[in-house]
């Protein structure tokens, strides 16, 4: 008898080993609440994009009014920036979002996606389909101007 109850006590043991808490905390952006409506409001909080020498691919995470919630930073090399879809979606069901927006950078000048850049998009956004979270947009920062997958009705 004692033996069983051991057992049941190492099972309890590994159960809670197996809980994840993560925390997370508003943009530090802004101490104000960053209400998303187009293109350039993410353009306009995250223009420092521009001058990266790399690629770095940003998930803005949105409540219903389209606040950023928080948001998430992956950092690429010189002409790719490799994103698990996977993180991305767990990021967005921890926190509430409803929607999310991807943003990344193209350290060559060029705002035009590449074919990888509209694959990804239609896989996260068919993901996202499936778990109730919408792909509001999908934006290039490349020096002084921007693509948005939105405002070209590609989303």
């Amino acid at each position: 008898m004692a033996k069983n109850m051991k057992n049941q006590a190492q099972c309890k043991t590994i159960y809670y080993l197996r809980e994840i808490e993560a925390v997370y905390k508003p943009s530090t952006r802004s101490n104000v609440s960053i209400k998303i409506t187009c293109s350039d409001d993410v353009v306009r909080w995250f223009c420092d994009l521009q001058d990266k020498s790399c690629e770095h691919f940003i998930v803005l995470y949105l409540n219903s009014p389209n606040n950023i919630i928080c948001y998430s930073e992956f950092t690429g090399g010189l002409d790719s920036c490799s994103v698990d879809q996977r993180v991305i979606f767990q990021h967005a069901l921890l926190c509430g979002a409803i929607g999310i927006i991807l943003l990344h950078n193209h350290p060559s000048g060029n705002n035009i996606p590449s074919s990888n850049d509209i694959e990804i998009t239609k896989n996260i956004c068919s993901s996202g389909k499936c778990l109730g979270i919408k792909v509001l947009d999908h934006i290039i920062i490349a020096g002084d101007s921007h693509y948005s997958f939105a405002d070209y009705k590609l989303i």
